[in-house]
C-alpha cells in the first residue's frame, strides 16, 4: 500500500509540474505574441502629429489611443474621454478610425489572477 500511495504522489508530482510549465509557456507566448513596441508620446505631440497629417489611422479602447504614423511608426497615447474635438479633426485630416471596445482578459489570467498590461 505505501508503494502505491508512492507511485501516486511522483504521478501527481509530475502532472503538476507539467501543468505549471504548460502555464508559464502560454503566459510568454501571449505576452510575446501580442507586444508591440509603440513609443509613448504625449496629447500634445498627438494634436501636433494630426494636425502636420502624419498620422495614418487610430484604434481608439475607453481613453487609450493606439496609432500608426504614416511612416510606419506606432504610438499609443492617453487621451480625455471627452474628445469629440480630436475625432473631428481627425475625420477632416482623412485618419482611418476605428474604435474598440475593452479586451476581456484570458480565461487564464483571470483564474491566476495576472493583469494584462
Amino acid at each position: 500500500m505505501r508503494r502505491f500511495c508512492g507511485k501516486i504522489f511522483k504521478v501527481f508530482s509530475i502532472i503538476c509540474v507539467v501543468l505549471v510549465v504548460f502555464i508559464i509557456l502560454i503566459s510568454v507566448i501571449d505576452y510575446y505574441s501580442t507586444r508591440v513596441d509603440r513609443q509613448e508620446i504625449t496629447y500634445t505631440k498627438l494634436l501636433q502629429e494630426v494636425d502636420q497629417q502624419k498620422v495614418d489611422r487610430v484604434t481608439i479602447t475607453d481613453n487609450l489611443l493606439l496609432g500608426k504614423l504614416k511612416d510606419g511608426k506606432e504610438f499609443k497615447v492617453m487621451i480625455p474621454r471627452d474628445s469629440s474635438s480630436l475625432i473631428n479633426t481627425m475625420q477632416k485630416k482623412n485618419i482611418e478610425i476605428k474604435f474598440e471596445q475593452t479586451p476581456e482578459p484570458s480565461w487564464w489570467r483571470s483564474i491566476l489572477g495576472i493583469k494584462e498590461e
